[in-house]
Formats: C-alpha cells, sequence, structure tokens
C-alpha cells in the first residue's frame, strides 16, 4: 500500500509539473512528430528507459502527458512499445564487462521485449483502434498496455524458453577459459628425490610461485576494495585453495626427501622452504579470512574511506607488494642481503602504519566524509595488512638467522630490568 501511495503521488506531481507544456506549442510539434512516426516513438522511448533506468518513470511521463492533453493515444502506443524495450537496456549496459555467463540473462531478456516490440509495431494502429474501443480514460489506457505487454513477453517466450538460451548462447560464446599456469604444482617429480640437489631446488621453484599466487590473491582483494564490486571476491576463495594445495604439496614433498639421508645443510634448506610455504599460505589465509571480509561488509554497508584513509592504505599496500617482489630473490639465491632486506619489511611496514594512524587520528573530524564506520574499517584493514607483511618478512627469519644477524628480542634488556626492579 505504501509503494501504490507513492507510486500515485508522484504521478500526481509529473501531472503538475508538465501541466505548462499543455501551452508548449514546439513540444505538441515535436509529440506529433513522433505520433507520426512509430519506429521514431519507439526509438525514442527505449532511450527515454535507458536513460532515467526505470520503465515506471517514463510511464508515469507519459500517462501525464494523456492526462493533461498534451499526447494522444496514437503518439503513446509507439513510446510504450519503446519503453518496454528499452527496459532491458540497463541491465545490458551494467554488464558489459562482466563474463559472459553474466550477460546472457539481461541479453536474452532485451531480446525477447526487443522481439515482441517490433513485432507489435507495425500493429500500432489496431492496438489503438482497440483502445479506443475501452471503456477507459487515456491514463488507464498507457498503464493497461504496459502492464497487458509484459503479460505478452510472458506468455509469449516462457513456453519456448530453450529456444532463447539456445539462440543467447550463440550470440554470446562461453569464452574459453586460459590454462593457468599456477593452477597446480608441477615440479615436484618423485625421480629427483634421488638428488635432494635437485629436489630442493624443485621445492624452490614450487615456493616462489606460491609467493606468485599470493600476489594475485591480493591484488584481486585490492580491485574489489577500489571498485566496490563483490565478483572479485569469489575468485580469492578459490586462489586461497591452490595456494593450500601448494603448500600440502611442498610439506609432503620436502618430508618424503626427509625421510632419506640428508646432510644438515640439506635439512637447513628444508626447514627454511617448508617456512616459506608455510608463512605465504598464512599470509593467504588473512587475506580470505579477514581482508576480504572486511571488503564484502564495505561494499555491502556502502561505507566510504576518506581520501585520506584510501591514500595511506595505497601506500602500505604498495609496502605489502614490495615484499613480495623480494620473495623469490630472498628464496631462490639464498642471498642475505635479500633476505635481510624482505625481514626489514615488517620494521618499514610498522613506521609507515604508526605514521598513517596518526596522521588520520589526527585529522579525524576535521575531513569531510570521515564516520565512525569508516574510521574502523580503516582502522581494520591496516592489522589485516600488518599481518599479511608480517607473514611474507617471517619467512627471511631462518636465512638471517643462521647468519647470525637476527636478534633473540626485540625488548631493552637494560630498560627492561630497570623497570622490572
Amino acid at each position: 500500500m505504501m509503494g501504490l501511495g507513492l507510486m500515485l503521488l508522484a504521478l500526481k506531481v509529473i501531472v503538475s509539473a508538465t501541466a505548462p507544456l499543455r501551452e508548449a506549442t514546439l513540444f505538441h510539434d515535436v509529440l506529433g512528430a513522433i505520433a507520426n512516426e512509430p519506429v521514431l516513438g519507439l526509438l525514442v522511448g527505449a532511450v527515454l528507459a535507458w536513460f532515467c533506468h526505470s520503465t515506471l518513470a517514463v510511464i508515469l511521463l507519459i500517462a501525464s502527458l494523456l492526462t493533461n492533453g498534451s499526447l494522444e493515444v496514437a503518439g503513446a502506443v509507439p513510446l510504450i512499445l519503446g519503453v518496454n524495450f528499452g527496459g532491458g537496456l540497463p541491465a545490458v549496459s551494467a554488464t558489459l564487462d562482466q563474463p559472459s555467463v553474466a550477460r546472457k540473462l539481461p541479453a536474452a531478456n532485451l531480446l525477447c521485449r526487443g522481439l515482441l516490440a517490433i513485432a507489435l509495431l507495425p500493429l500500432a494502429r489496431h492496438i489503438i483502434d482497440l483502445a479506443a474501443r475501452l471503456p477507459m480514460d487515456p491514463l488507464h489506457v498507457a498503464v493497461g498496455l504496459h502492464a497487458a505487454f509484459n503479460l505478452a513477453v510472458a506468455a509469449v517466450f516462457l513456453p519456448i524458453s530453450p529456444v532463447v538460451v539456445r539462440l543467447v548462447d550463440r550470440l554470446i560464446p562461453n569464452a574459453q577459459a586460459a590454462d593457468d599456469p599456477l593452477a597446480s604444482p608441477r615440479y615436484l617429480d618423485s625421480v629427483s628425490l634421488a638428488t635432494p640437489a635437485i629436489a630442493l631446488s624443485n621445492a624452490t621453484m614450487e615456493t616462489v610461485r606460491m609467493s606468485e599466487l599470493l600476489e594475485r590473491m591480493f591484488l584481486t582483494s585490492l580491485t574489489a576494495l577500489s571498485s566496490n564490486r563483490l565478483e572479485a571476491l569469489k575468485e580469492v576463495n578459490a586462489i586461497d585453495l591452490k595456494l593450500g594445495t601448494y603448500m600440502g604439496s611442498v610439506h609432503a614433498y620436502l618430508g618424503r626427501l626427509a625421510q632419506g639421508e640428508l646432510s644438515g645443510g640439506d635439512s637447513r634448506r628444508a626447514f627454511e622452504i617448508m617456512l616459506f610455504a608455510s608463512n605465504l599460505e598464512h599470509a593467504g589465509d588473512v587475506i580470505k579470512l579477514n581482508l576480504a571480509d572486511r571488503i564484502r561488509a564495505k561494499i555491502k554497508q556502502d561505507i566510504q574511506l576518506a581520501p585520506s584513509q584510501r591514500q595511506a592504505l595505497d601506500v602500505l599496500c604498495e609496502e605489502i607488494a614490495t615484499s613480495l617482489r623480494l620473495v623469490p630473490a630472498a628464496l631462490s639465491s639464498r642471498d642475505i642481503g635479500a633476505a635481510a632486506r624482505l625481514a626489514s619489511q615488517k620494521d618499514r611496514f610498522r613506521v609507515l602504519e604508526e605514521r598513517a594512524i596518526n596522521e588520520h587520528l589526527g585529522r579525524e573530524g576535521m575531513e569531510k566524509g570521515v564516520n565512525l564506520r569508516s574510521n574502523a574499517l580503516f582502522i581494520d584493514v591496516i592489522g589485516d595488512l600488518h599481518r599479511i607483511n608480517s607473514h611474507i618478512a617471517a619467512a627471511a627469519y631462518p636465512l638471517i638467522q643462521a647468519a647470525g644477524l637476527l636478534n633473540t628480542t626485540r625488548l631493552r634488556t637494560s630498560a627492561l630490568s630497570e623497570r622490572l626492579a
């Protein structure tokens, strides 16, 4: 009842707003030209429906023009057919950048509406004659034609929906999915287990490929965060499953290798690789279980981050991307300098994190668009980014610890002793 009341109120407002058009000579000439050219009326109605993204709004406008005498039923029929045709255009235009499977339903809707509208256009004169014999005023004629068109679409195309599906499949074929080179591990062959050096090299390559998967997962999440579209988050779960498969395969492979005779250096190397793989997988878990959920909540609740917050997050995300780019060098070459730089990313990230939070809290309430929900989301996302970066950086600890470059504690023992005393 509330919706019906609002619709009637809108109709009354539109009728009042269009009342001056009764005396507009040029407007009447345009409507007369549309009435004499049904094809033009069809196109105008379709464009209006697409522009307004609402068939109801345009139907109410046409009804108001009929009510105040600015438009005759003869000119309204092609417009109404065009409006119902154009009602399928917004969904088609909104899904142009979506996969083919997402574009098929809007295209089928537009196809059914368009075919019926074009088929009825030559019969417009007969429809006008039939409407003239009905005991209804022009307003109810317009609304009735709109309802009758939609019922006719259902009656005509529901029985032949399989035919429509096949036709749409031909018009929009499914895109062939490109083979993913990171779909599954490929270098963990059993033959190489007889040679530990080769087996360790194979496990190293698979762990480097894990870092590429993690980078893809992270960038996918950032795409969802910036575009406010949930579709990108669906890929996050699939990538997380691949990360789990990689880690399990690497651990199992190195476990089989450890059953043989390994030197102390090979054992340490196997441990380093396993720790790298575990940390990368843990970082993926944070993305899936925490960061992706926060992005999902942001989109569904329409939480808008302030420009300063987005800029601060961009800086932190770039730091994580830098950490990921250091993983292959630190893991493959066992370069102490690369490993030390990767581990130092944890301290560098902490400095940037504190700066971002301090600057944000300093302008809280001063910048337009900042509210409690965006504040809470901003802090939570920073916490997730901190954990992701920490897992990546911590993978370098065994290398720098073996080189004697890792402190046993971050606490200043002298200051701690004074406080405890």
